[in-house]
Parts: structure tokens; C-alpha cells; sequence
């Protein structure tokens, strides 16, 4: 069977659903126009429709490399074009020292504003340190100490009187048990 009896017993849709080589490509080869297809795309439609029908198109296959071999002799011319140029879009190189300076500017100014509005009520080294003001201030501190130490001293003291363990004999307990015991059955029959 030729390539010629495939294409008069199948429609091309037939051929397309069972080799999924396009109708375009398999007009192309019935009319055995090599031109419009590349020597690879050719030879490898060849070797599907032998494979699907089961049939030796060694005939056609020689056609076709004929065909690109009388092509092989006039190369296909590939055409580049120029490459494109892109605009420049990269940052100036001054851009990187005026962001840093803007940032350091920005930086000072925020630490002067800051430590004038926040330390005129601290001292500083430019200002004399004044006794009196400070013998004041470490009087009241140390007053503040004494009073909560001595709270602190009358907690314990409670706690140790409340807590406070008494030593007795075991005789003397055993005779407190039972007085203990008198009064409480006393209490219990009134």
C-alpha cells in the first residue's frame, strides 16, 4: 500500500485522529509539497503513518529526502535582527550618596530635637551639681528606706508572736489533754 491509497481511503479527519498530525501538515503531504515543511517535521510524519498503518512507505521517505537533499545545496538564509536596546533605566550614581546624606541629616536632627526636649529637666555636664538640692533629695530617700524597714520589722515581729512555739513536758501535756477534755465534756452536758 502507497501513501497515495492512505490518503484515498481515509479522509483527512480519519487521519488526524489516528496519527494526531494536523489536516494542514497532512494536505501538505498528500500534495507532496516539501517546501512548507522542515526536512525533521517531513520525516517524522512519514515514520507515524508506518507505524499506524503498518506499512512500509520507504518509496515516499526517498522522495522526500530527495527532495531535501537538491534543497540542502541552497541554504536557508536565517535573519537576525539588530538586537534591541533598552533604555538605561539605572539609578544615577549620585542618587546613593544624596539618600545616605538626607539620612543622616534626618538622624541628627530627630537626637538634637530629642535630648533638648527631653533632658532640660536632667542635669548636664555644663551645669553645676548643688548641694543643697542633692543632700535633700538623698535625706528624703533615706527616710523612705528607714519607714518601710521598719514596717517591715513589726511584720515579723508579729508573725514570731503569733508563731511562737511553747516548750512542754510530756507529762504536763498529758495532764492539759485531760483538763481539756473535762472542760469540754462539761460545755457538752449544759
Amino acid at each position: 500500500m502507497k501513501i497515495d491509497d492512505i490518503f484515498e481511503n481515509n479522509s483527512p479527519r480519519e487521519i488526524f485522529e489516528k496519527t494526531a498530525i494536523s489536516e494542514k501538515n497532512i494536505k501538505i503531504l498528500f500534495e507532496k509539497d516539501f517546501k512548507k515543511l522542515k526536512k525533521v517535521k517531513a520525516l517524522g510524519f512519514i515514520s507515524i503513518f508506518e507505524r499506524e498503518y503498518k506499512e512500509d512507505l520507504s518509496h515516499f521517505r526517498d522522495e522526500a529526502l530527495a527532495f531535501y537533499a537538491e534543497q540542502g545545496n541552497v541554504r536557508e538564509r536565517i535573519t537576525l535582527d539588530a538586537p534591541i536596546e533598552l533604555e538605561n533605566r539605572s539609578k544615577p550614581k549620585y542618587f546613593l550618596p544624596i539618600l545616605l546624606g538626607i539620612l543622616a541629616y534626618a538622624s541628627w536632627y530627630f537626637f538634637t530635637q530629642y535630648s533638648s526636649e527631653h533632658t532640660s529637666d536632667t542635669l548636664t555636664y555644663d551645669q553645676p551639681v548643688e548641694q543643697e538640692s542633692l543632700d535633700k533629695s538623698m535625706v528624703s530617700e533615706v527616710d523612705r528606706v528607714d519607714t518601710e524597714t521598719t514596717k517591715i520589722e513589726d511584720i515579723t515581729k508579729n508573725i514570731k508572736n503569733n508563731t511562737e512555739i511553747k516548750s512542754v513536758e510530756p507529762e504536763e501535756a498529758v495532764e492539759q489533754d485531760s483538763k481539756n477534755s473535762d472542760l469540754n465534756k462539761s460545755e457538752m452536758l449544759n
